[in-house]
């Protein structure tokens, strides 16, 4: 078995010039690899490799980090603003339903607004309309009784509160099917819990 060759580190300390770096990047506008590089100019080809691909994905999670950061702060800018945990989950699900309707082509003016989805929250029975599980600010979730892949309309008398794994495992079924389903396995050795852990996992790839 032949060995491994070193890393060579020796490169990590040594503070290389504009002019060097500058050589690497002609090179690569001229579809040069790593190694051809490397060989050209005598340069490590793991520093090559960082200054071709490191940079990259550098720039790719500073990206997403600031991605979250801006999600984060409307969140907290939401929460700040409305104080009243109903009242900000009434907005966060205002919202989502304005972003539902652009997709489904529902005019605006038929859906619920921010005050009648916060009274439908505090008028709750605080429990998951599917099966049954108590719901805690942790794990609530709105869901379309009869999906909108499936013509539902985003009223008040078609939305359900529901705990999210719920939400997930129930994908484009009608409400009376799903909670249909949850009676049949509920017989079985695992409760269905396998099934059910498919049916979202499935909901997570392939959407409603």
């Amino acid at each position: 078995m032949p060995k491994e060759t070193p890393i060579d580190i020796s490169y990590a300390n040594r503070k290389w010039t504009v002019k060097e770096k500058q050589q690497v990047v002609d090179l690569r506008e001229k579809a040069h690899g790593p190694k051809k590089i490397s060989d050209i100019t005598g340069f490590p080809i793991d520093q090559i490799r960082f200054w071709i691909y490191g940079t990259r994905q550098k720039k790719k999670i500073k990206k997403i980090k600031k991605e979250v950061a801006s999600k984060n702060s409307l969140k907290t800018y939401y929460r700040t603003k409305y104080n009243n945990w109903f009242t900000w989950k009434a907005q966060c699900y205002r919202s989502t339903l304005v972003k539902v309707s652009k997709g489904t082509g529902e005019p605006k003016e038929n859906l619920p607004t921010r005050v009648e989805l916060e009274k439908f929250l505090i008028e709750s029975n605080k429990v998951c309309g599917y099966c049954g599980k108590e719901l805690i600010q942790e794990n609530i979730s709105l869901d379309h009784d009869l999906p909108t892949a499936r013509e539902g309309k985003s009223i008040l008398s078609n939305l359900v509160l529901c705990c999210k794994s719920c939400n997930i495992a129930k994908g484009s079924m009608t409400g009376v099917e799903y909670i249909q389903l949850l009676d049949c396995v509920s017989a079985w050795e695992d409760g269905g819990k396998y099934l059910l852990g498919r049916l979202k996992g499935a909901t997570r790839f392939f959407g409603r």
